[in-house]
């Protein structure tokens, strides 16, 4: 009797002590909680420190000396996930700073991993799977992927070129993407030997700083694909120094288009469109040279193409749809040789029977800048339209040649017409020169509002000034002229 007694009073002291063990730990979990939500035990309740406080609830001291120290580690942790945080942003803002790539070969490989930081790469899978290690070099597809695959942003990037050997000319073998990110690609750092005019000797030297006979040095050969061979889809982007060429469509979704531009801020210059960098003509199915002609609710505005030689293409610059606003196309040679003293396609009536132009302002694009350029060897010079009931508006023709060479010297007559206006109104043809064209500058039915000043219109064919829309629909104002046409000629001056 008396050993079962001792035995179930040890009993009852073990279950009591088990018990008071698992309240500490209920209370101890419940302050660790609480802390944590609190961030600090003097801003507990009264009721919860007073609950928490009485209790033994870290067995080894009968003060808060542990939660204390739960608290210390854990504001700690809270200390280093913020300083880890603002690392990660640190190098997360690094990685979307402005990348440069250098195409160091004139293949058509792509990139084995964009996104890396590395244009070409080394590794690769063989058809069965098996990893097989070889090297991709840095082509002009593979760099950019890479820029597509860099974080958004508006800083350009930048794509080089140094080809060290061998022909300069890219051969595309397919599509390439469409460019979704801002970048320069500046065929003008390509290194290249010059010989000095007076001693023969070569130097090295960079493609852009080329002061005699300078062309381009990359050459892009589409090589007939019916795609745009270069797509703007990114904004703020710049192509320069590229001879593109041998594409080929019929216009249906921009297809057979050397450049297609379809975002806002970019700019094309120094380029040739339509001819290889010796001035030969790519192939005779080039449907358009470069277009600027945004999808349905995008825009592409404030275009700048600049000395540049746009040619042997059915339409050369196509300015098209209400989004397309403040491009400026400035000292161009568009229809032209690259010396600009002959037209690169002997044209005929057949071909120019749909009268496709050398610049093309159509579909309520508006206050665009044409100035300076040579327009000649064409259909038609500059055609300015608006079909239906969309305006085609304050859109400039000032200060280019138009069926002449630069000097207004040498004849190189636009088959159909200099400039004509079709059903638009309030556009500005000013300053130009218009001659040997087979007729000047024409205000067709429904142009109203546009203004013909000090223009020189001298041996076009039919007429030098005509003027379809009476009474007075345009006004004309000090134009040099030898012959007027139309039921409006009484108002041209």
């Amino acid at each position: 009797m008396h050993r079962q007694h001792r035995f179930e009073e040890t009993h009852r002291r073990k279950a009591k002590k088990e018990n008071h063990r698992e309240k500490n730990h209920y209370d101890y979990d419940y302050i660790k909680t609480t802390a944590l939500e609190k961030e600090s035990l003097h801003e507990l309740t009264a009721k919860e420190r007073a609950n928490v406080l009485g209790r033994d609830i870290v067995p080894h001291a009968k003060s808060h000396y542990g939660i204390r120290t739960s608290l210390i580690r854990i504001r700690i942790a809270r200390w280093l996930g913020a300083f880890l945080l603002v690392l990660i942003a640190g190098v997360l803002a690094s990685t979307a700073s402005a990348a440069t790539f250098t195409v160091t070969s004139a293949g058509d490989s792509g990139d084995l991993l964009p996104g890396d930081g590395k244009c070409g790469g080394f590794g690769g899978l063989g058809g069965s799977g098996i990893l097989v290690l070889k090297s991709l070099p840095c082509t002009l597809r593979a760099a950019i992927e890479e820029v597509n695959a860099q974080p958004p942003g508006t800083v350009p990037h930048t794509i080089n070129f140094n080809i060290s050997s061998g022909d300069l000319t890219i051969s595309l073998t397919r599509p390439l993407p469409n460019i979704s990110r801002p970048v320069v690609i500046d065929g003008g750092t390509q290194p290249v030997y010059v010989q000095d005019r007076f001693t023969l000797s070569l130097t090295l030297t960079t493609c852009s700083a080329v002061k005699f006979n300078r062309h381009p040095c990359i050459q892009l050969n589409g090589n007939g694909l019916s795609t745009p061979v270069l797509t703007l889809a990114a904004g703020n982007s710049t192509v320069r120094y590229l001879a593109i060429y041998n594409y080929t469509g019929i216009g249906i979704n921009d297809g057979g288009t050397g450049i297609l531009v379809t975002s806002d801020n970019n700019l094309i210059e120094a380029s040739y469109v339509g001819m290889d960098a010796r001035g030969i003509l790519g192939s005779t199915g080039q449907y358009r040279g470069v277009a600027i002609h945004p999808a349905d609710g995008q825009s592409a505005t404030n275009t700048v193409i600049r000395n540049s030689i746009i040619s042997g293409n059915y339409q050369n610059v196509v300015l098209s749809g209400a989004a397309v606003r403040n491009s400026q196309l400035i000292s161009n040679f568009i229809g032209t040789t690259v010396d600009g003293t002959k037209p690169l396609v002997v044209l005929d009536t057949g071909t120019c029977f749909d009268n496709p132009p050398g610049v093309f302002i159509n579909g309520g694009s508006s206050n665009n800048v044409i100035t300076s350029n040579v327009i000649s060897g064409n259909c038609s010079g500059v055609v300015i339209n608006a079909p239906g009931i969309t305006p085609t508006t304050y859109n400039q023709v000032l200060s280019n040649a138009i069926g002449t060479d630069s000097t207004g010297t040498r004849a190189i007559p636009n088959l159909r017409y200099g400039v004509l206006i079709n059903n638009a109104g309030s556009n500005f043809v000013q300053n130009n020169r218009v001659s040997n064209n087979a007729l000047g500058i024409r205000m067709l039915y429904g142009a109203t509002g546009n203004t013909a000043q000090t223009n020189t219109a001298l041996s076009n064919q039919t007429s030098d000034l005509e003027d379809d829309n009476y009474p007075c629909a345009n006004t004309w104002i000090d134009n040099t002229f030898g012959t007027a046409l139309g039921s409006g000629q009484t108002c041209i001056q």
